[in-house]
């Protein structure tokens, strides 16, 4: 069985493994995320499997399963798409596929589903997933937040070449041990599905810091301005949760509370260290001269 791994910045690391018919669908993630085969280290690993095969051989998730049938629950059941069971998210994680790509969305579906449990750990240490770009000039990474429509992929095709587009959908921020966020681009799968000819891939553990957040206004003008902390909490709160709420609405009550007690800590936490700014755009200007005025 061949294994993937994944470094995040803030410590968070995992072994990816798969068998049971999800061999194939793992192998296309990893190329996705330019992920590199490693065996033998000692991560904690989420296990994939195709549901309804035959012949389970798949020692460690049997093993997985049994011991987690005693101490946990079902966290997220999507009966059509993908299943994930573990304990807290924090240790090993089974996850159960349904692989049918001749029921039209069902494959992207499933891969969206792949962040889950690689999210929800960095939610348990500080960080938290964002909807927005990620753009980098130098070695400082800045995030460009709005709701679909509001501008992002836009800003991200039209930056000059000292400036790098790493992300335009989804994003995950992760706080260090010492207190310093950092940025992971992460797919745009709908993206991938739609533009296979082109396979286009991204760096997961290719970090960045985080050097400002801005909120992407449409306007007749390019101006910025300074966005109050308060203000702030509410946007990214908003960001974090259209992310997140396609994993959570059918996970435990309980554990839906408790996740969004900490996703409102961990960013109350970001806003304090990092400046925040409305940046108005037009189609047209060079919103990131702009940025460089502030930063």
């Amino acid at each position: 069985m061949l294994n993937y791994s994944l470094h995040l910045q803030d410590g968070n690391c995992w072994q990816f493994g798969a068998q049971n018919g999800a061999e194939e669908w793992l192998a296309t993630i990893a190329a996705i995320m330019r992920l590199e085969p490693a065996d033998g280290v000692k991560f904690p690993r989420i296990l994939f499997y195709q549901s309804g095969t035959a012949n389970f051989e798949f020692t460690h998730v049997r093993t997985r399963l049994n011991y987690l049938a005693r101490n946990s629950t079902w966290f997220v059941d999507h009966p059509d798409s993908f299943a994930v069971w573990c304990r807290d998210i924090v240790t090993d994680v089974v996850c159960r596929l349904v692989l049918n790509s001749s029921v039209a969305g069902i494959d992207l579906q499933t891969m969206m589903f792949f962040d889950l449990p690689i999210f929800m750990k960095s939610i348990f240490l500080g960080g938290i997933p964002v909807h927005g770009a990620l753009i980098r000039k130098g070695n400082k990474g800045y995030i460009l937040i709005g709701k679909s429509g509001a501008g992002k992929t836009t800003c991200c095709r039209r930056l000059p070449g000292n400036w790098m587009a790493m992300a335009d959908d989804e994003i995950l921020v992760v706080k260090t041990p010492d207190g310093r966020y950092y940025a992971h681009p992460f797919p745009t799968w709908s993206d991938y599905y739609l533009n296979r000819n082109l396979r286009p891939t991204w760096d997961v553990q290719q970090a960045v810091p985080v050097s400002a957040l801005f909120f992407l206004q449409q306007d007749k003008t390019d101006s910025v301005h300074v966005l109050p902390a308060q203000n702030a909490v509410i946007y990214i709160t908003d960001s974090v949760m259209e992310i997140c709420h396609k994993f959570w609405h059918r996970a435990d009550k309980l554990l839906q509370r408790r996740m969004r007690c900490m996703v409102l800590d961990n960013v109350c936490a970001l806003c304090r260290g990092i400046p925040a700014f409305t940046l108005q755009t037009t189609i047209t200007g060079e919103f990131w001269r702009e940025i460089e005025s502030v930063v």
